[in-house]
């Protein structure tokens, strides 16, 4: 192994000093710690230069971390309906908020009806739309309240009754071949309750979320996406969604935008939907990805 080769191939800057190697990987030194991290590397890193210290007289050593660092595609996941099955948790919540500012009914094929639109990535803007639709004048500030009181109050609620999808097993084994990230619509709280309740956090960098975009950038907007590239070294981006705006969010980033059909909806309607905005294929469950990409990766060669 060539390791002066493989560490510039990654951009990284090296110095020699006496007996070690000094490794700079400027702003992408994060995603480095990461990897070594996941990977139980014994590699010391010197917090006053920001950089990672390899001892030449250990050779192994050093391979094993360029080994575990070498360029790979990276895959950003959105979570709901992706990682998670939020069946019964913000459609739910969506559902009843619905009926308590107006009394009425709204259905998971109106909520489904209007996703397929795009511009609806938010269950508040579903909700928002939907009152105005209607005639209602409801705070958005009272609404919002409401809706997460149900869904997390910062101890328990509808997240409760979320499923994981793909489990840390499947997690682990993408994790051995490609480096993967998150890019949700969800508030960081409850993103971190759920992963760490399904023991993934760890496999993830970055983990983008509503606070890291702002309410102006959410998807489709690419924000998210513009900001995981410049935290990892990657040849390749993928995007897997499971809504419109996901795969449109995926195209205008100039990314390879894969989709996939939730629990919540399994229709062909959906299916033509998310190949309408530029997906490469969409899968019927999200387990289906490693095999996928297997075929797909042969294929270009």
């Amino acid at each position: 192994m060539n390791i002066r080769a493989e560490l510039e191939n990654l951009n990284a800057k090296i110095i020699e000093n006496e007996k070690h190697l000094e490794i700079y990987f400027d702003n992408k030194t994060d995603f480095i710690k990461h990897k070594v991290e996941l990977n139980n590397l014994e590699i010391n890193f010197d917090k006053n230069k920001n950089c990672f210290i390899l001892n030449e007289q250990n050779k192994e050593n050093i391979e094993n971390f360029v080994e575990k660092i070498t360029l790979r595609p990276t895959i950003i996941f959105d979570m709901d309906g992706v990682i998670i099955d939020t069946t019964n948790s913000f459609s739910v919540v969506t559902m009843i908020t619905y009926n308590h500012f107006t009394g009425g009914e709204l259905t998971r094929e109106e909520i489904n009806s209007i996703k397929y639109k795009g511009g609806f990535n938010s269950d508040f803007d579903i909700l928002m739309h939907k009152f105005k639709e209607n005639g209602f004048d409801v705070d958005f500030e009272e609404m919002s309240k409401y809706y997460f009181n149900l869904y997390f109050d910062g101890k328990g609620g509808y997240i409760d009754e979320e499923k994981i999808i793909l489990t840390e097993e499947h997690v682990k084994d993408l994790s051995k071949n490609y480096n993967l990230a998150i890019f949700t619509g969800r508030d960081t709280a409850s993103a971190m309750h759920t992963l760490k309740v399904w023991n993934i956090t760890k496999y993830f960098y970055p983990i983008i979320t509503f606070e890291c975009v702002g309410w102006n950038n959410q998807k489709p907007d690419t924000k998210g996406v513009e900001l995981i590239k410049e935290k990892v070294i990657a040849n390749e981006i993928y995007y897997l969604g499971d809504t419109v705006d996901d795969a449109n969010c995926a195209r205008n980033a100039n990314v390879k935008g894969i989709g996939v059909l939730p629990p919540r909806d399994k229709s062909d309607k959906l299916k033509q939907r998310l190949l309408e905005e530029g997906v490469i294929t969409v899968l019927n469950t999200t387990t289906d990805l490693a095999n996928f990409l297997k075929e797909y990766e042969k294929a270009q060669v």
